[in-house]
């Protein structure tokens, strides 16, 4: 209780320095709330039993990893924490309104590093990385609508083909007529076509 109350008096800058000296994920979270409740979370589970570990996998329905044979309690119990912490990134995803459409605590977790740095960078960085990806910057466009349109570029870059598909064809842009062969490069082609 002392160490949440202590993450509550502290600014989110010291909030994601403490995240990434504990090595959690949870320092490319934007709400300073959400870190402290995930931070606390992870208090929690580090002072958990393993058998109470594997109760809250279950119930949150992560991996349920079953100890190997002569496997150490220690690596079990990290293993465990490590499967809770990334579900919880998921989660906190998920709770702030983006796209379910990812569930990967990967795609989560590199979707949301990349906002965290553009969110750093000055207006005109922000037009420039815009008007890479095809699209001309308006003059006036404000940056929280840069920054949203950049994080859908990111969502979309992160959607398997099928889905990108669908959000083709949900937003009546052509999905037919690739240049492309593979599957990597057909997906980067829809999500430009997408952003312009």
């Amino acid at each position: 209780l002392d160490k949440v109350e202590a993450f509550e008096a502290q600014n989110i800058e010291t909030l994601r320095s403490k995240s990434r000296s504990l090595r959690l994920p949870f320092h490319v979270l934007g709400d300073k709330a959400e870190m402290i409740a995930c931070l606390t979370d992870y208090l929690v589970w580090q002072r958990m039993s393993t058998e109470l570990l594997q109760s809250e996998c279950q119930q949150r329905s992560t991996q349920k990893l079953k100890p190997e044979e002569g496997s150490q309690t220690n690596q079990t119990h990290d293993l465990l924490v490590t499967s809770l912490v990334e579900h919880r990134l998921v989660q906190a995803w998920r709770d702030a309104g983006q796209d379910k459409r990812i569930t990967s605590f990967q795609a989560v977790e590199r979707i949301l590093k990349e906002v965290r740095r553009l969110e750093q960078l000055p207006l005109s960085e922000l037009q420039k990385h815009f008007k890479m990806r095809g699209c001309p910057a308006e003059a006036g466009l404000a940056r929280k609508t840069l920054l949203d349109r950049l994080t859908m570029a990111l969502v979309w870059e992160a959607l398997t083909l099928q889905e990108i598909r669908r959000e083709c064809q949900s937003r009546d842009v052509c999905f037919t007529g690739l240049r492309s062969r593979n599957e990597a490069e057909q997906r980067q082609e829809l999500t430009e076509r997408l952003f312009t």
